[in-house]
């Protein structure tokens, strides 16, 4: 017995055997002092090919090649032997065209050795993913908060995308950094696949994050605003949003203006009424802040009615109704120009009611009486305003005095003609 086991291999009896260790020993035969005698292999034969066992022991890598598809995965010519790779081992990504790898040469690990080379198992993924963490760290190594450097897109997600740098380094591009313009999904910005430039903004080794931006690694928009959309022009854009305030209009990629609701005339239902998201308008640049990245417009065509420019007392206007209040009405004359008619330069009787007469956008042919500290008095066309003080008394008062002599010599008539109503009724 003792010369049978020494001419066994020592390679054969080296192998691994999947058995349950706790029943091996119990089926070891046992010497009479008690003591277990040592374990028989199961396999008195040699193996098929010793460098493929060598292999298995030390984790090397062997090179074989792909002979044909088979259920679930590849047979493999791995020297004297047949193995298996599954399709989920043979590249780092699914596998959609088995085909391809046909008759190709390439190194497997050999990750299940049994039977003597009978059942083999090999994985071409395991050599890929050792030597993309080698290329990987060479990458981490390399980068620099700040640097710029090409990478690919590589998954999308609803807060940004994953930008693959090499070796698999990703990096996440927060949908805010994707490009000048808004993003409200990653989609509109970038694909998968597409290769981009993204700007270094955070290496966090602790947690292995990469922050990454593509709207700072290309140029600024607004480096030719000055000259492109100088005061004064009239340019095409599209519109982003509507709100109460106002319009945001994209002038160019990246570059947004603003145009308030107080630059469009009134309207009875809404002072944007026409003004649609996505659609396109026309408007006139009218001021330019480059460090506020700020760019204010008003329509090129205000509806008919043009900015008025040089208000002088006595011209006559075409305005709408922008309110109307207690005192008066508040007249639109055109874009950062309105004015003031009041109650008593209406035509109306005293204590009439406004609302009645006027609506809000109803067009109004008015005069102009008075341009003083920014503030435009008017009349309605045909009446002819009467001075309510003294010139000298005026010159001294200021728009806010007038306002409030107008609504206190309102109130004194109507408490006079009550009193005198009540006297009446006495008598």
């Amino acid at each position: 017995m003792a010369e049978e086991k020494s001419r066994l291999p020592q390679e054969a009896a080296s192998l691994p055997e999947e058995e349950d260790p706790a029943a091996a020993a119990a089926s070891r035969p046992r010497s009479e002092s008690g003591a277990s005698a040592p374990a028989r292999p199961r396999h008195t034969r040699p193996p098929r090919d010793p460098a493929v066992a060598r292999a298995y022991r030390s984790g090397r890598a062997l090179p074989g090649r792909v002979e044909q598809v088979v259920k679930g995965g590849f047979e493999i010519k791995l020297g004297r032997v047949r193995a298996f790779c599954p399709f989920s081992q043979m590249d780092l990504r699914r596998v959609e065209r088995p085909e391809e790898f046909l008759g190709r040469k390439e190194f497997f690990r050999v990750i299940r050795y049994r039977r003597g080379g009978e059942d083999v198992v090999v994985s071409r993924r395991a050599v890929l993913e050792e030597e993309l963490g080698e290329q990987a760290k060479y990458v981490r190594a390399t980068l620099r908060e700040g640097a710029v450097m090409r990478g690919r897109v590589v998954r999308l997600v609803p807060f940004g995308a994953f930008v693959d740098l090499g070796a698999g380094v990703t990096g996440l591009v927060h949908v805010s950094e994707l490009a000048h313009t808004r993003v409200e999904r990653p989609e509109e910005a970038v694909e998968v696949g597409q290769w981009v430039s993204v700007k270094i903004l955070r290496l966090d080794d602790d947690k292995g994050r990469i922050s990454l931006s593509v709207r700072q690694a290309s140029p600024d928009p607004w480096a030719e605003v000055a000259q492109r959309f100088a005061p004064g022009t009239e340019h095409t854009g599209r519109i982003v949003s509507v709100s109460e305030d106002g319009a945001t209009i994209e002038l160019a990629a990246g570059v947004e203006a603003w145009l308030g609701a107080l630059r469009l005339p009134p309207r009875q239902e809404n002072r944007l009424g026409g003004w649609n998201p996505g659609g396109e308008a026309r408007v006139r640049v009218l001021e330019v802040d480059i460090a506020r990245r700020c760019i204010e417009v008003i329509p090129a065509h205000s509806d008919g009615l043009a900015p008025q420019l040089g208000l002088e007392a006595g011209a006559s206007l075409t305005g709408r109704v922008e309110r109307v209040e207690r005192s008066g009405v508040v007249v639109w004359l055109g874009p950062a120009h309105s004015g003031f008619l009041p109650a008593a330069w209406t035509g109306l009787p005293r204590g009439a009611n406004l609302h009645r007469r006027f609506a809000v956008g109803q067009e109004v042919q008015v005069e102009v009486v008075e341009v003083r500290r920014g503030r435009i008095r008017l009349a309605l066309h045909g009446v002819r305003p009467v001075a309510e003080s003294a010139p000298q008394e005026r010159r001294s008062a200021s728009p806010r005095d007038d306002q409030q002599q107008e609504e206190a010599g309102t109130f004194r008539n109507t408490l006079a003609d009550a009193l005198r109503a009540a006297l009446e009724e006495r008598r």
